[in-house]
Parts: C-alpha cells; structure tokens; sequence
C-alpha cells in the first residue's frame, strides 16, 4: 500500500502545481501588463522576462511539490524548490532563444493556425522545463549520475507532453471559452498538463507493499 499512496501524493502533487502554476503565469502576464501601463512604457511587456520569472515560479512549485510527494531525504526543501525554479527558468529561457536562433517558420509546420501553433509551442516549453528541472536537481541535490540521463529524459518527455495536452486543450476549448471563463480555464488546461507529467514521470510502479 506504501507505493500507491507514493503514487497517489506524486500524482496528487501534479496536478496541483499543474493547476496553480498556469493559473499563476497568467496572473503575472496580467500583472506585467498593468506595470507597464503604471510607469508608462511603450508596447507590451518583454516575454523574455515572463519566461524567466513564470519559469521561476512554476520549477519551485514543481520541486517543492515533488519533494513532498516523494518524502525525500535527499536536500532541504529549500534546495529542491531553488535548483528546480532555476532549472526551469534556464530551460525556457534557452529554448526560447533557440526558437528564434533557428526560426519559427523552420519549427512551426506550415499552413498552422494560430491556435494550433500553441500546440507546439507549448509542448516546446513543457519540454524545456522538464529537461531544465531534471538536469538541475540532480546537479543540486547530488544525487546518481548514472540515473541522471535517465530522469532528465523522463521529466522532459513528461513535459514535452504535458504541454501538448495544454495545447490541445485550448484547441478544443477555444478562445472565447478561454476568455468567459478566465483564470478558472487556465487552472482546468494547468490540471491536465500536471496530471499528464505526474502520470508520465511516477516514481516507479506502485508496489504492493
């Protein structure tokens, strides 16, 4: 029964940094945009920054969420929450520059709609983020190296995936659905993607301990 209930709080966990985490990042895309307006800058907010921070915010959440579902006695809380936000930030912000390094039109295929473009992209950053989050907590927590390959390619597929499941769930939903319903249709499309990445990055099989 240890590894259900294992499996359960990892899932658990997924979903409520799933849900929290785009609910917040759509905060801060508002937020951002209200500062701009109230010390008078020009055009909208840079992405680059929502990136970094909202790629801050959601790492911590996953790290720290994480580490609670796992009971780890591998690094502090504080340790998983900071090397998983920084990984995540450093994921986005380096696939970010990587899509425009290489073009949109060479990553994106062609004739996409818009919101199918978000499919892509989405499952772009999941990817970054899972990599980015698996690679610095085994760095900063010291954990195997031998097993580091292995849950860095994990998280990212988890990821990867997660944010596809996002993408085409705003596909389905539609933008005026989106927009009726608010934060609380962020908070329904960021339970998917955490429940699809708890699903896909679970600890092992539960046993029937």
């Amino acid at each position: 029964m240890r590894g259900w209930r294992r499996f359960g709080r990892w899932l658990s966990a997924h979903l409520f940094v799933g849900a929290l985490g785009i609910s917040g990042m759509v905060g801060l895309d508002m937020g951002l945009t209200v500062l701009k307006r109230r010390i008078f800058l020009p055009g909208p907010h840079d992405v680059t920054l929502w990136l970094g921070l909202g790629g801050l915010w959601l790492g911590a959440l996953l790290g720290g969420g994480q580490r609670w579902a796992l009971r780890s006695p591998e690094g502090s809380a504080l340790r998983w929450v900071f090397w998983s936000g920084l990984g995540s930030a450093l994921g986005w912000l380096g696939l970010w520059g990587m899509f425009w390094a290489i073009g949109p039109e060479r990553l994106i295929p062609p004739g996409t709609s818009g919101m199918q473009a978000w499919a892509w992209i989405l499952s772009g950053l999941g990817l970054g983020a899972g990599l980015g989050v698996g690679i610095a907590q085994w760095i900063g927590l010291g954990r195997s190296k031998g097993a580091m390959g292995g849950w860095a390619a994990l998280s990212g597929l988890g990821g990867g995936v997660a944010g596809w499941g996002i993408g085409v769930a705003m596909i389905q939903l539609g933008e005026e659905t989106l927009e009726q319903w608010g934060v609380l249709s962020w908070a329904l499309l960021g339970a998917i993607g955490g429940g699809i990445f708890g699903l896909l990055t679970a600890p092992g099989p539960p046993s029937p301990e």
